[in-house]
């Protein structure tokens, strides 16, 4: 979304994301253009299993998109979720949308995930043929949600 403007000072609306990074940078982002927001503790939506199962697909849009279409059905708030990752292109794009995932480790989370997907990233990186020469991008979809409009937009660094 490319307005923010657009949307009503002084609104609720819900940070569809369990990471404590992130809250702390939206926060910091939308507060000051007027915005109430809470997370999703706040608005008191309990983690349940299936939403593992919400980004599982192949683009960092349909699963930002598919994040906030599944908490606003959950809520009913205006919704604003993400989906981002990392894309080495000497490793074909990897981690990609994978790259919460991308280290197989589900006994970790938070932190300790973190530090387990970027050794595995280190790790690949170093094993490439020697003058690979490679590239990489941050890639960030964020998404909007309400009950008239479902917006998503692409960044990258």
């Amino acid at each position: 979304m490319t307005a923010p403007e657009r949307l009503e000072s002084g609104q609720l609306f819900l940070l569809a994301t369990r990471s404590a990074g992130k809250l702390r940078e939206l926060r910091e982002m939308l507060t000051p253009r007027g915005m109430r927001v809470i997370d999703l503790t706040e608005a008191g939506v309990a983690e349940t299993p299936e939403e593992e199962g919400i980004e599982i697909f192949e683009t960092f849009e349909e699963n930002a998109i598919a994040k906030a279409d599944y908490f606003f059905a959950r809520t009913g708030l205006p919704t604003f979720a993400d989906d981002s990752g990392l894309s080495v292109l000497a490793l074909g794009g990897a981690p990609g949308v994978r790259s919460k995932r991308w280290s197989g480790r589900a006994d970790l989370a938070g932190e300790a995930l973190d530090a387990a997907n970027n050794m595995k990233l280190v790790h690949a990186i170093a094993t490439l043929p020697a003058g690979t020469i490679s590239s990489a991008e941050y890639v960030c979809a964020a998404a909007y949600r309400d009950a008239g409009r479902r917006l998503v937009t692409r960044g990258t660094t």
